[in-house]
């Protein structure tokens, strides 16, 4: 089962839909807290691969399966390689603006305090109610509204202290996603929907975390459900304990240590640090130091699935956090479990035919 795709060049600043465009190999990715991205090729002495439709400074690309908008975002890569008859595009959606935009003042925001020139303070003020001021404020310097839309279904319940100094120039998309990856953070999802010609970008964030109890098994028996199977095993991030530097210096400098006393003497000791030099709240720093000790105290393991596109699940039926069984036997690979989808992708050949591919990780590892 394939859909009927198209393909258009657009106007980043506008969103006018210039005119339809013949892209091959197209692929399109999803990651849970991370920007979507296209990559695509195109003749380069093909009549409508114009410098007017082509532009990596005011070109939009936008994908659309049986009318449904699958991807928008910014044109940032053109490449054309030596005796070579394609372009290679490569695009991501508007969080690559997000993490290009810096804080500057407390303009636009309603939940902050501090001085307007030189600090802004949050202080007992719920997470997602800190995202909606730090894109208000994104979106309130003169040329800087990208459209996003802040949602969710309720307030986190956590709430946060945050102090960022205005002459630190922070970037936004950085301290989104710092205050997500803390414990008891959460997720979030740059949804693009509407029309090809009246798009939308929803900012959707979800606590404890995005994502469904599908119901779906992933089964490898060599050719059903599942087409083709790739595993990355990796202990290189591994540490049972954790040290985490905060703001300040010297004897005034705060810090966090962490560990599992249940892996001492059981694994060989591995140790990790980080810094989070803005973090001027021990709280803050501990949650940082507890997020990264349960994401890297024991090995990650990455199982990615090519998926039958005549078979469930299709795709559009399961999103980034959704949660699936998977079950594989075979060798080496021994995996009986429930696993979030981290990441999907599909790609659409030149005949319109689809592959998509699902990337997994262990509850509670992402």
């Amino acid at each position: 089962m394939t859909g009927d795709w198209r393909f258009f060049a657009a106007d980043l600043m506008s969103g006018v839909v210039r005119e339809e465009i013949p892209l091959q190999q197209v692929t399109i990715t999803d990651r849970l807290k991370a920007p979507s991205t296209l990559q695509a090729s195109i003749p380069f002495r093909h009549p409508k691969a114009t410098r007017a439709n082509l532009s990596t400074e005011v070109s939009m690309l936008i994908a659309a399966r049986d009318d449904v908008v699958q991807f928008a975002g910014p044109l940032l890569d053109i490449q054309l390689s030596e005796n070579a008859d394609l372009l290679s595009l490569q695009c991501e959606d508007l969080w690559n603006f997000v993490r290009r935009r810096r804080l500057r003042s407390r303009q636009g925001m309603t939940y902050a305090t501090g001085s307007n020139s030189t600090m802004i303070r949050f202080t007992g003020v719920d997470q997602f109610r800190i995202v909606e001021d730090l894109v208000a404020h994104m979106q309130s310097i003169s040329g800087g509204n990208l459209g996003i839309t802040v949602a969710y279904d309720a307030l986190s319940g956590v709430t946060r202290d945050r102090t960022y100094h205005v002459g630190d120039r922070k970037k936004i998309g950085e301290a989104i996603e710092e205050l997500s990856n803390v414990q008891n953070g959460f997720d979030w999802a740059l949804e693009v929907g509407g029309t090809v010609d009246n798009l939308t970008h929803t900012l959707r964030l979800h606590h404890p975390m995005r994502g469904r109890q599908t119901g779906y098994v992933l089964s490898w028996d060599g050719g059903t459900t599942m087409l083709g199977m790739t595993v990355h095993e990796s202990s290189r991030n591994r540490a049972q304990a954790f040290f985490a530097v905060g703001a300040g210096e010297g004897t005034r400098q705060i810090t966090a240590s962490v560990q599992d006393p249940n892996l001492l003497g059981v694994l060989p000791l591995v140790e990790a640090s980080g810094s989070w030099v803005d973090v001027s709240v021990q709280a803050t720093l501990d949650a940082h130091a507890a997020r990264e000790l349960q994401l890297n105290k024991r090995a990650s393991i990455i199982p990615s699935f090519r998926l039958d596109p005549d078979a469930e699940p299709r795709w559009g039926t399961y999103i980034t956090g959704d949660t699936v069984r998977v079950v594989v036997d075979d060798g080496w690979v021994q995996i009986d479990g429930f696993c979030r989808i981290i990441g999907r992708s599909i790609t659409v050949d030149e005949d319109g035919q689809e592959t998509s591919k699902v990337e997994l990780a262990e509850l509670g590892r992402f």
